[in-house]
């Protein structure tokens, strides 16, 4: 790690240098300059991974340098190390922005080695979530159709984008003084209320021929996806706003003779709607998760000090939910595109023991938490041909739902065969108990889950099992089930060994 130390002391520079060449397990480059003037000349010249700096230096004093030296770069992160230990001094500093404050006197090697990966990896993540704020906002305010945000209680907008604006022609400030009242004429407004209340249960709905008033009093009509979201502990309304007059008029024109044609353009127009919001949705989910998985990991593995069972309990708990929201967020984006045709595979011929054999040994862990196994029996000569993330986002969601919804000691087999000529087949059989009989027909269709309508236990998404269904016929195979109540269940895809014509 390359470290740049600001201290106009030579004895505190050779002692921290000190502190840093002794640590185990790490490696400093330390730089060393004793201005700040020469300071920022170095971050102009080099790229480091952390600053140190001392405040009081011969060419600026005081928070005046960490602010100074933070503007010329602000990506890197900053330990303020003082001889002055002022609890409103470090107060001031973290507020403004530096990763710790540290008191020179009160410094040893661990301490310091901690405080300098923790601001490091917290900068980091910082950045990641600036970054993903920043492109939230670049899509929101570039959006081509409305969108408004309003609190669910008293109906009062509090967030909208330039669009949104534009389509009402009120300003940002003006929007943040009205009501839902004041954008439907009056005349309307029961019905609009009451048509804009989500049915219980629903997150998402999708409204149109909504009337809607202009600030210069007149009405358009407009589609609306109207859906929850919750910001710091709070549920708020957020509606995509479309303006329909022209597809309204087009409908009136000639609805006798195009309305099949209508119907269906609006059907695909709605569709295109849903795949766009669910794809921009979940990679705004995605984008935080590595960082927050990582911070998680440092905490859990003692990297940022010690914690007491109870902490473990509950960051082992945390850690699970992330991952699970992170597997959900990658079942739905691929489902999204590849219902969409957005997803593009890349088939080549590849052995199957190198994709399988990590995918196996990654999960292994999940089972021995609940006392069950897998084994492994494949060919290590067997090849297809075959897009190898493909393959591994297919056994993963198999096996995850084979631990997932079978009780604790249960045993999962990985096998393959050769069914017929140029084909390959890979199964996962499990000795849980089973899926009911009018259910195999169904466990592959979106959001369906086999016998798991109520009672105790993890539910699942029922998103799993139609993203493999999708990904093994994008790729030329077919995906199946076989069961009986009590006497586990087998599902097997088969994959080309060859490209096909």
């Amino acid at each position: 790690m390359k470290a740049l130390f600001v201290e106009d002391s030579p004895a505190d520079a050779a002692l921290i240098r000190e502190m840093l060449t002794g640590v185990r397990n790490a490696s400093f480059e330390l730089e060393h300059v004793n201005r700040l003037g020469a300071g920022l000349e170095r971050l102009e010249a080099a790229e480091f991974d952390v600053v140190l700096l001392d405040l009081m230096l011969p060419d600026s004093r005081g928070l005046e340098t960490f602010t100074r030296l933070q503007a010329h770069a602000p990506r890197v992160p900053v330990l303020i190390m003082s001889g002055l230990d002022d609890e409103e001094v470090a107060v001031e500093a973290v507020r403004a922005g530096a990763q710790d404050y540290l008191v020179k006197g009160q410094v040893d090697p661990s301490l310091l080695v901690r405080a300098i990966r923790y601001g490091v990896e917290r900068k980091r993540t910082e950045q990641a979530l600036k970054e993903s704020n920043e492109r939230f906002r670049t899509l929101f305010e570039n959006a081509t159709d409305g969108i408004l945000v309003s609190d669910e209680q008293t109906k009062s907008f509090v967030m909208c984008n330039g669009t949104m604006c534009r389509m009402l022609g009120y300003s940002p400030e003006e929007m943040k003084n009205l009501v839902l009242a004041d954008i439907h004429p009056e005349e309307d407004l029961h019905s609009a209320a009451r048509r804009l209340e989500k049915p219980p249960g629903k997150k998402t709905s999708m409204l149109v021929d909504i009337p809607v008033r202009r600030k210069d009093g007149n009405v358009f009509y407009a589609d609306i996806v109207l859906s929850s979201i919750t910001l710091d502990g709070k549920t708020y309304s957020m509606g995509v706003f479309r303006d329909a007059t022209d597809r309204i008029q087009a409908e009136d024109l000639q609805r006798e003779l195009e309305a099949e044609k209508m119907v269906v353009e609006k059907l695909k127009r709605l569709d295109r709607i849903k795949n766009d919001f669910v794809e921009t949705v979940t990679h705004e989910l995605r984008t935080p998760m590595t960082p927050l998985r990582s911070s998680i990991e440092m905490f859990l593995d003692g990297t940022l000090g010690e914690i007491t069972p109870r902490q473990r309990e509950f960051l082992e708990m945390i850690a699970r939910n992330v991952e699970r929201l992170s597997r959900y967020a990658t079942d739905m984006l691929s489902l999204s595109r590849l219902e969409s045709g957005k997803h593009t595979l890349h088939p080549s011929h590849v052995t199957l023991l190198p994709i399988i054999r990590p995918v196996v040994e990654l999960l292994r862990r999940n089972a021995r938490k609940k006392n069950s196994s897998i084994s492994l029996n494949v060919n290590s000569e067997m090849t297809a041909f075959a897009d190898p993330d493909a393959v591994s986002e297919v056994l993963t969601n198999l096996l995850n739902n084979a631990l997932a919804h079978t009780p604790q000691g249960t045993r999962v087999i990985v096998s393959s065969k050769l069914p017929r000529e140029h084909c390959v087949e890979i199964s996962v059989a499990d000795s849980g108990p089973g899926i009911p009989k009018h259910a195999i027909s169904k466990v592959f269709d979106k959001f369906y889950q086999a016998g798991r309508d109520s009672g105790p236990g993890y539910k699942g998404t029922g998103v799993g099992l139609a993203v493999c269904k999708a990904l093994v016929e994008a790729m030329g195979g077919q995906i199946s089930v076989k069961s009986r109540p009590g006497k586990g269940a087998v599902f097997a895809f088969t994959l080309p060994t060859t490209r096909l014509t």
